[in-house]
């Protein structure tokens, strides 16, 4: 589902506040070690799958999945459901 202005900065907010994102966010922009025994803790989980993430505009991306942070993504969740 697209986001629209709102969801988008609201992602990208909560992305920026996220610890581990943060972290992850370095890693990719700036390159993870050379060795598994490097990687900080709160990321280590993603050292398998390490090529795959990426960030565009502020937000983390997982192929072509968006990934939000939990914080964030129970609202964002709420305000996509439709009630009828």
């Amino acid at each position: 589902m697209p986001f629209d202005d709102i969801r988008f900065n609201r992602i990208k907010a909560g992305t920026a506040e996220h610890s581990q994102m943060k972290t992850l966010i370095d890693k990719l922009m700036l390159g993870w070690p050379n060795e598994k025994s490097q990687c900080p803790n709160n990321v280590l989980q993603f050292w398998n799958c390490r090529d795959e993430p990426s960030v565009a505009h502020g937000v983390f991306f997982k192929g072509s999945k968006s990934v939000i942070p939990k914080k964030v993504s129970s609202n964002t969740i709420k305000s996509m459901v439709i009630k009828v």
